[in-house]
């Protein structure tokens, strides 16, 4: 929960049925409902996603993150995703300040203003295509933020953010 809005992450099961990495916030203010999404996987990089939830088609790139919470420091929000079929950067993994609609195989940075969700930076690995194909998801652990006072960044870094894989 941050602010009065509470955030969650759905992601797919055993990489089955037709399913797409997203993040809804829903605000604890009687009346108001869900009041922001991010879904992680949208046009024109990510496939088609059909009706038919038993057909294994769809953008992909679930939050699943074996059960944990995404991690957050009170103002932003971090999860990592599992594989996609999108693939708009190609073979290049993207630098994190560029523009990615297929944000598969990443660790993502969210800020939060006015309970809306806003992709801030991510971190996308070199193998991230081999990844994908070999289903070792990089998303399969969660993200943990380190206690700031002992691991600083360097270069306007305010925190640092730790994760594993199946790799």
């Amino acid at each position: 929960m941050i602010g009065d809005t509470v955030y969650g992450t759905v992601g797919g099961h055993c990489d089955l049925f037709n399913y797409t990495g997203m993040i809804a916030g829903v605000s604890t203010v009687p009346g108001v409902g869900v009041n922001s999404m991010f879904a992680m996987e949208t046009a024109p990089g990510a496939p088609h996603a059909t009706l038919d939830i038993m057909n294994s088609k769809g953008g992909k790139a679930g939050i699943w993150m074996s059960g944990m919470a995404p991690a957050t420091d009170g103002a932003r929000f971090f999860v990592t995703t599992g594989n996609g079929q999108g693939h708009e950067n190609k073979d290049t993994p993207a630098s994190g300040r560029s523009p990615l609609s297929t944000l598969d195989e990443v660790v993502a940075n969210f800020a939060i203003s006015d309970g809306k969700i806003a992709l801030q930076d991510y971190f996308q690995t070199y193998e991230y295509i081999g990844m994908d194909a070999g289903d070792r998801d990089l998303g399969s652990g969660g993200v943990a933020l380190l206690d700031p006072s002992v691991f600083k960044g360097t270069n306007g870094v305010t925190r640092v953010a730790v994760t594993i894989g199946k790799s």
